[in-house]
Order: structure tokens, then sequence, then C-alpha cells
């Protein structure tokens, strides 16, 4: 499997799939990129995949610092640019959606579409000291980490696949366990949206005690254009808890004709050469 550099970080990524567009799909906290297998056994087909680590996860490394959301947007655009030479679709949970619009705003040529599902919202997360605590607690307390886990994917049976993935969240970096979180409380992109002109889905089970409505549908508001979709019965990760439904809503998005879009940024992009010359 492929490793790339961004600065001492290296990176772990997943390469699959043949197919003449690329998804890249970024996991969130407390996961990996094995959160994505279920979906990547649809999608391996008709696509490539790209299916990151973030730094303090999984197979990547596991640094003390390096958490911002700028730097890990950084991190972001080094797999892309050493994997994806042509625009791709990016699919990113959770806390990585941070990650994703903060490239996304500041690389918007690389993408052909966004989909966030259950996002952190664009205003970011004031995340109180209470639960900064417990997620130090987390490292040590094996249960309560099980409990978290199975509390944000709500139909998943407990079992052998859930406790690896408990095994693996155990296995992140010590200083990953608050770090994205305060990430998160110093982080927001809302004032930068006014021009987004990607096309963007974003994902949200109603069933999720992570992320409210009222958060994901104020993101929502906040990017021009975009759209939402509500699942039914499942929680914070629906791509792991119900793959089939989550792939059919993504390619019923990914075949849309997005040409309104670039016609769009072609006008803004003349507008301001107009501006420039006056």
């Amino acid at each position: 499997m492929p490793f790339v550099k961004h600065g001492d970080c290296r990176l772990f990524y997943i390469d699959k799939g043949t197919g003449p567009e690329t998804i890249l799909l970024l996991h969130s906290n407390f996961a990996s990129s094995r959160w994505w297998e279920p979906v990547s056994r649809f999608l391996a087909g008709p696509y490539r995949l790209l299916i990151p680590g973030l730094r303090g996860h999984g197979r990547s490394c596991r640094p003390d610092d390096g958490y911002d959301i700028a730097n890990q947007a950084g991190d972001l655009g080094t797999v892309i640019e050493a994997a994806a030479p042509e625009t791709l679709h990016l699919v990113a949970h959770g806390f990585s959606a941070a990650v994703a619009l903060e490239y996304a705003v500041r690389h918007p040529e690389k993408l052909c579409s966004l989909v966030l599902v259950a996002p952190a919202p664009a205003e970011g997360v004031k995340t109180p000291p209470e639960a900064l605590a417990l997620f130090q607690e987390m490292k040590a307390d094996r249960g309560l980490l099980l409990q978290a886990i199975s509390s944000i994917i709500p139909s998943r049976a407990p079992g052998a696949t859930i406790q690896s993935l408990v095994d693996e969240a155990q296995a992140m970096a010590p200083a990953a366990f608050i770090a994205n979180a305060q990430a998160l409380s110093l982080w927001h992109v809302h004032d930068r949206l006014r021009m987004f002109r990607i096309p963007t889905l974003l994902i949200w089970g109603d069933a999720d005690i992570v992320v409210s409505y009222e958060e994901v549908e104020r993101t929502m508001l906040d990017i021009p254009g975009s759209t939402l979709e509500v699942m039914p019965g499942v929680g914070h990760a629906p791509y792991f808890e119900t793959p089939e439904p989550f792939v059919d809503i993504l390619l019923d998005f990914l075949l849309e004709d997005f040409d309104h879009y670039q016609e769009l940024r072609q006008v803004e992009e003349d507008e301001s050469a107009v501006m420039l010359n006056l």
C-alpha cells in the first residue's frame, strides 16, 4: 500500500479500482480507512478509490502535533497531488468534513464535487471541557471507547467488527484523542463560502447523536447550491451502517449534470478579470 510524506508525517492511503473517475473517501475522528470498506465493495468497480488515513490514525504517522485543520488539509493535498493528477470527487465524514472544506476553499479547481457526511459544522465546534476530559479517559478505558463507537452506529449489533474498530481507535496517537476536537474549536469556514461553487451534497442520518439536524442545515445554507439528503434510522456513520442505500444516494448525486456550476465559475472569473482591468 502506498505512503506519501507531508513534512515529517508519513501518510498511508489505499488505492483501488480502475474506473475513469476518482473518489477520495476521508474517514472521521476515532476511525480509519477501514470504515469505508463496506462502501468500497460497491464503488471500486466503476470508480478509482483513494482512501487515506488521517494523521494519528490507522497506518498513518502518529505525531504529537500538526492536528490543526489547515495542516491536515495540507496532508490531504499531499495525497491528492501524489495520487490524483486529475480532478476528483471528495467524500468526507464527520470531523474530516472540516478538513475537506478547508481544502476545497483553497483548491476548488481540484474537485468535481464534494459530499459531506454528518459534517462538522462550517462555523466550527466549541467542545466543552467535560467532553475533552471524556476523550482523555477513552485513551485508557476500552469500555468507554466501545460505548462511544457503538453509540454512533446504532443499527450495527455489537460483534467482532466493532471490537476491531475499537482496537484501531485505541491505537490512535495519544495526542489525537483531544487534538482534533481542539482543532475544530479554532476553525471555521462559513465566512469563506459565499463564492463557493463546487457541487455539494450533505448526507445525514436522523439517529445521529453527534451532529444535529440544525447544525447540518446551517452548513447546507452556508454552501451555495448545496442539497441535503436525510437517511432514516441510521446514526453518525450511515455509509458504514447501511452501505447500499448510501451508495445509491451517492451515485445519484455523482451522475448529475454539474455543467451549470462550471458556467457560474466562468462568469465569476470573467467578471473578476473585468474588475481588475478597470
